[in-house]
């Protein structure tokens, strides 16, 4: 019995005095931001950004990058999915309320 004890306390009592290392902390940079302006004039869509460059060769280069990945087809996919499973909720969500 006393040695089950033994083999339970000495463990302990070694992590005990090993020394824990230091942690050095490392100050949070903060970011300085400038309000620029805003151009009323200028029409940007977020989706679309690469139309506002008017350059045909970037168009069709993106064009036919949307096309055949299949990374951004999956993630449509999930999209889509995702938001088939939101409104099936509103809608049970909706009917027990009634």
């Amino acid at each position: 019995m006393r040695t089950h004890i033994l083999f339970i306390i000495l463990p302990i009592l070694i992590t005990g005095c090993l020394a824990t290392p230091k942690v050095t902390e490392t100050p949070i940079k903060t970011l300085i931001t400038k309000n620029k302006p805003k151009n009323n004039s200028v029409f940007f869509k977020s989706h679309e950004w690469w139309i506002n460059a008017n350059n045909h060769e970037l168009t069709s280069l993106i064009n036919e990058v949307l096309k055949t990945n299949s990374n951004i087809k999956i993630s449509k996919l999930n999209i889509e999915k995702a938001i088939y499973t939101l409104n099936s909720t509103k809608i049970q969500i909706f009917l027990v309320s009634i």
